[in-house]
């Protein structure tokens, strides 16, 4: 109960933040006010990490400065916005994503009693984790160091000089001061409050009805976006539906690209390039705006609109790269190759099964024919969309088909396998598009039955993903937050080496021990783990630790790891 009123709270908080800035589209579909939690959340960010940056203030005093700005523009606003039944729907809609987000997400908090994290399918929860804690407990002047003698500033100090997230860790930061808990054991309640907030959001900017927008937000739930989740990927499942929701914001305003408008759009590419790779969103969403913005240029409109359309793309499509700092401070961007053949790749990237493991339970010719029953269902609805000539619905459909075909040709496999979590969204997003644009109710039929099957050829997985993640988690990987505040206790000023052989538990010891500024030597094998793309030697403690940390006989939640003192003569229990 405590973590669903905290999700909801901040999805809630998050919309009041960001539905002043919604007057310029509500006017034209009223259900785009819904889109206030996700928009409140890339404002924030943005604005916290500017007063963060530029002033130099602690990121809690930036956060509180730029909510409280957001909150004044949607004072100033509220007249124009006041419309009791979609502030009822949000809350309803909301209330329900929330528990369901919590549910699915959270339930290593909720079996454990306290904050804790199953941390097995990648590693990358504990850099976030440990840039959030460094947001949160150091100014922007002391940057972190690279040396030996501290390696718990190793990973941050690679993050500043070339990472362009710091929109993702900024969110994660400020999701964990509110927590009340570090990066780590508020990184799945972090997850559970931007999942519900924009599954609502994107499918607010899309759906045509009430019905559609329950629907839509569900069926964009179940995405790989849920397992990106679990997976450590947090910086895709912030900039993937945020690039949506530009889009959508971009394609709804083609053909009425107004000044305030454009203003809106250009804070929202802003902050999209903050979260993620800049560069990696607009390659994503160019092909949609640029498909889009071909059919209304051959369809009837008129030339100076058609040039003003042209703009407000080319705007939504350089902001984010520019504002992710990459043309001031160059940094090739390359993806990690795992050789997979096609075959392997293209029903991860429709996401019919997850990345690392075999959770839908679908034999490989199972998996096969579902793969060409998501592509006949993309096709219909592609060729529908043609029919009735909606920028917006081809956009959406044909820009994937579009870069998908491109990175197929110039056999950039790497590349392709980012776009899990995309472009079944994408697809969908688009299908429900064209329920509004059908004049008859067969055709409405024929959109209705394309989309139930889009969203429940991906169920099996999402099952799959709930189990593996969630309902039967490997006891060794769920980590509590309570053991890890009785170990730094019982050690407090004593000197301990740890020594572990996995990654997971290495990273998470290096971030929660590290944190506290305990006094830590490492083994030779942990050492590796921690810091071995340093290529920094191992050393020997000078004098011998007290404590000796290691992984338990028999680890289990509230138990992973043993403390055992060391004597001269060797260890004691």
């Amino acid at each position: 109960m405590h973590d669903w009123l905290f999700t909801f709270g901040v999805v809630m908080s998050a919309g009041l933040c960001g539905a002043g800035f919604l007057g310029p589209f509500v006017a034209r579909k009223k259900l785009m006010l819904l889109s206030a939690p996700l928009v409140g959340i890339l404002l924030v960010v943005l604005g916290a990490n500017a007063a963060y940056a530029v002033l130099g203030v602690p990121y809690k005093t930036a956060t509180t400065l730029s909510v409280v700005a957001c909150l004044g523009v949607s004072g100033i606003a509220w007249r124009v916005l006041v419309d009791w039944r979609r502030l009822v729907l949000l809350v309803i809609l909301a209330a329900a994503m929330s528990a369901l987000a919590v549910w699915t997400v959270d339930r290593a908090t909720l079996r454990c009693g306290s904050p804790a994290i199953f941390y097995m399918d990648g590693t990358d929860q504990g850099g976030y984790a440990q840039m959030a804690d460094w947001l949160n407990d150091h100014p922007v002047e002391q940057y972190p160091v690279a040396d030996p003698s501290v390696p718990y500033q190793s990973w941050p100090e690679i993050l500043f000089q070339y990472d362009p997230r710091f929109g993702s860790f900024g969110l994660l930061a400020i999701v964990a001061r509110l927590y009340g808990s570090s990066g780590l054991f508020s990184y799945n309640i972090a997850c559970a409050v931007f999942l519900s907030a924009a599954c609502v959001s994107v499918a607010a900017v899309y759906a045509p009805s009430v019905i559609w927008l329950a629907a839509l937000s569900f069926g964009l739930f179940i995405s790989n976006l849920f397992d990106y989740a679990h997976c450590g990927f947090f910086g895709k499942l912030v900039a993937y539906p945020s690039a949506l929701l530009l889009a959508g914001f971009v394609l709804n305003s083609l053909q009425c690209p107004t000044i305030d408008r454009i203003f809106v759009l250009a804070m929202l590419a802003c902050a999209i390039g903050l979260m993620h790779s800049g560069t990696a969103s607009v390659v994503l969403i160019a092909p949609i705006l640029a498909t889009a913005l071909i059919v209304l240029g051959l369809g009837r409109c008129d030339s100076p609109m058609l040039v003003r359309a042209a703009l407000m793309c080319g705007l939504a499509l350089v902001l984010p790269i520019m504002a992710s700092g990459i043309l001031a401070r160059p940094v090739a961007i390359t993806y990690p190759d795992w050789n997979t053949p096609w075959s392997y790749m293209l029903p991860r990237v429709l996401d019919l099964e997850n990345q690392n493991a075999l959770v839908s339970r679908a034999g490989p010719r199972t998996l096969l024919w579902m793969m060409w029953a998501a592509a006949a269902t993309w096709a219909a609805a592609l060729a529908i969309a043609v029919r009735r000539r909606s920028p917006p619905a081809i956009g959406l459909l044909a820009g994937p088909a579009i870069l998908l075909a491109a990175m197929a040709l110039f056999h950039n496999r790497a590349a392709a396998f980012q776009m899990l979590g995309f472009i079944y969204p994408a697809t969908l997003c688009g299908t429900v598009v064209l329920f509004e644009q059908m004049p008859v109710a067969s055709g409405r039929i024929a959109v209705v039955a394309l989309a139930a099957l889009a969203i429940g050829l991906r169920f099996s997985r999402f099952l799959g993903s709930v189990s593996r993640y969630e309902t039967h988690p490997v006891a060794r990987y769920v980590f509590t937050e309570t053991e890890i505040k009785q170990l730094a206790a019982r050690i407090g000023p004593q000197s301990v080496q740890v020594d572990v052989s996995e990654p997971h538990e290495g990273i998470l010891l290096l971030v929660e021990l590290g944190r506290r500024q305990l006094n830590v030597d490492w083994s030779r094998d942990a050492w590796q783990i921690v810091v071995g793309y340093r290529r920094w030697p191992w050393t020997p403690p000078a004098t011998p630790p007290n404590l000796l940390l290691k992984r338990s006989a028999d680890p289990h939640p509230g138990r992973q790891f043993e403390l055992i003192k060391l004597s001269v003569d060797g260890p004691r229990d």
